[in-house]
């Protein structure tokens, strides 16, 4: 049995009348690539507080991984499991879109968000802004993440036996936290195709090169002074009221599924699929 990366784009909801949600007007490209603003990592991840100690381990080691072995001197990811930095779960709100809460966390789903197939074993929900719309340089500028694990339907590693590597996938959607889409190189993590006998111990020298690239990192391989080693310029960030107001909001989940079919939406309409491939 495999689990398969199904990517959805999303631009706006259905909401109950009188609450804010994501506007856009037109159409996203569904390809654009998404970023973080330059220059403003590392980004403070928090975790639900119904993680066992044992699962907090992998979520920090897969967190720090990014920076360890592709920052090149750049923090992408701070996090901490002490008590302080845990948040009470949200996973299953009333609409997907009241995640917009200035929080970036990663939450233990043990009742899966109506809204989300069953079959998703776990989703990273980007909200952004789009740049450049219409031109070929588009793309996303990400104001917020947030990472819903699938407690519910399936089994996780290091509590469950015979469960998916709980770091293996949080390795995977921590990349897509970063702005990064799948691949079909071998060596990445971003390879849209997991299952029970996978395990990554990193990430792969395609995923490095790729991030160093879009947050213009300049690196190398190994250990070297941080000063010679950082994102070369700072960007203005854009806000939640940008998201909400600005007409150009965007929100992006990527899935986990369990199926062989990778299906492109906008609005909740399909505009393109490709069959997801075998390791």
């Amino acid at each position: 049995m495999f689990r398969i990366l199904f990517l959805l784009f999303i631009v706006a909801s259905c909401i109950p009348k009188g609450e804010e949600k994501v506007t856009s007007s037109g159409s996203a490209n569904p390809n654009a690539p998404s970023r973080w603003p330059l220059g403003t990592f590392p980004k403070t991840m928090k975790f639900s507080n119904q993680f066992t100690v044992a699962e907090l381990a992998e979520l920090q080691d897969a967190a720090v991984s990014w920076t360890t072995h592709a920052g090149a001197g750049t923090n992408f990811i701070a996090s901490a499991t002490a008590p302080a930095n845990l948040v009470n779960d949200r996973s299953n709100v009333g609409n997907l879109d009241s995640l917009l809460d200035g929080v970036f966390a990663v939450y233990k789903a043990t009742s899966w968000h109506n809204d989300l197939p069953n079959s998703a074993l776990a989703v990273t929900q980007i909200f952004g802004v789009r740049r450049n719309s219409g031109d070929s340089d588009e793309y996303v500028e990400i104001v917020e993440g947030d990472i819903l694990v699938n407690y519910d339907d399936f089994p996780f590693l290091p509590e469950e036996n015979g469960g998916y590597d709980l770091f293996t996938v949080m390795l995977h959607e921590n990349g897509h936290f970063l702005g990064l889409n799948h691949t079909y190189n071998f060596n990445s993590v971003m390879y849209p195709s997991i299952g029970y006998s996978t395990f990554y111990i990193k990430p792969g020298s395609f995923d490095i090169s790729t991030i160093q690239s879009k947050y213009n990192i300049s690196g190398g391989g190994g250990a070297g002074p941080a000063a010679a080693r950082r994102i070369a310029s700072v960007e203005t960030a854009a806000t939640r009221d940008d998201v909400l107001k600005s007409g150009k909001g965007v929100r992006i989940t990527m899935e986990l599924h369990a199926h062989g079919e990778c299906v492109h939406k906008i609005d909740g309409t399909r505009v393109g699929s490709h069959p997801v491939k075998l390791k």
